[in-house]
Order: C-alpha cells, then sequence, then structure tokens
C-alpha cells in the first residue's frame, strides 16, 4: 500500500520518488528467474520449431524443412519470435546463457532474438 501512494506522486518535487516507487512495483510484479527462464526457453524452442534453422536436409540445393518446422512460412516464425522480440519485460539476462546452448538450433534463434532486440530502436 505505501508504495502504491508513492508511486502516484506527481508533483514536481515527488517526481523522483515516485518513478523510482513504479519501478519497484512493476519489478515485484515479474515472476521470477527461474519461471522467466522457462518462458523463455519454451518461446524460443516454439520459434526454433519454424525456424529456417531447423531445416536439416537439402534437395537439390534448397533447404527442405523436416518434421514441426515442416509448416513453415516466413510468418509463422516472425510471429513466432515476435513475442520475444517486441515483449515489454528485460529478457538479455534471460538470452546470454541459450548463446551457448548444446543445440546450434536453439543458440541461433537466441543469437537472433538478442541482435533483433538489441537493434529495436534502430
Amino acid at each position: 500500500p505505501l508504495l502504491r501512494r508513492l508511486a502516484e506522486l506527481s508533483g514536481q518535487n515527488q517526481l523522483e520518488v515516485g518513478l523510482r516507487a513504479r519501478r519497484l512495483l512493476i519489478c515485484s510484479q515479474l515472476p521470477g528467474f527461474t519461471q522467466r527462464r522457462a518462458a523463455v526457453a519454451h518461446s524460443l524452442r516454439r520459434a526454433m520449431q519454424r525456424s529456417p534453422h531447423s531445416w536439416h536436409r537439402r534437395s537439390g540445393g534448397q533447404h527442405l524443412p523436416t518434421g514441426p518446422s515442416a509448416t513453415f512460412t516466413p510468418n509463422s516464425y516472425e510471429e513466432a519470435l515476435k513475442p520475444l522480440v517486441c515483449g515489454l519485460p528485460p529478457i538479455f539476462d534471460l538470452l546470454v546463457p541459450f548463446l551457448g546452448h548444446n543445440d546450434p538450433r536453439l543458440r541461433a534463434v537466441a543469437l537472433e532474438v538478442y541482435v533483433r532486440r538489441a537493434y529495436r530502436v534502430y
């Protein structure tokens, strides 16, 4: 209750206190690190299944999708990446461990999300 009241402060003299209180409220409402990491892992795997990074075979010089990625379309891949790239909570700290993952396809998707998110403002 006190933190909420502090977050509602809006006078010029209280602006800094109100801003810090709002940041604390937002952080306190986020899920824990383990839950956030599990959600990012799930989203990365879902995107990986729809990505060109999951194409394994070549036929006539062209990559062919296999398994769950057989329904790959550029739109489905972009839609799978969207929550990771455009999502509101910061996830850079959660993406870094995936950049060293054993699965090179998961690494590639994690790197793509990291770069897209970092350069989204440009």
